[in-house]
């Protein structure tokens, strides 16, 4: 019994399937999609962005600051008119 296990093939674990690997990548698009939606609603129904105002983002370098200064800069693409203003201080 012994020896048929040392003849089994090994499974390689780092291996990841590609129809998961396009499940994540979609999933991933999809959260992205949804929170420029909700943040883009957000500030055109609080009108915390309007124009002509100039937006200054200050990130404490934490995932949640890093995302929301990623999904604004998302978001200036499509409104251009709103310039950002980038400041790093390493």
């Amino acid at each position: 019994m012994a020896h048929e296990e040392k003849n089994a093939p090994i499974k390689d674990t780092s291996v990841v399937p590609q129809n998961t690997l396009r499940k994540n990548k979609l999933n991933q698009n999809k959260l992205n999609k949804r929170l420029r939606r909700e943040i883009g609603r957000a500030i055109a129904d609080f009108r915390m962005i309007e124009p002509g105002d100039k937006v200054m983002v200050c990130v404490s370098g934490g995932k949640d600051s890093l995302a929301m200064l990623d999904i604004l800069m998302n978001l200036q693409k499509l409104i251009a008119s709103y310039p950002f203003y980038q400041h790093c201080k390493i």
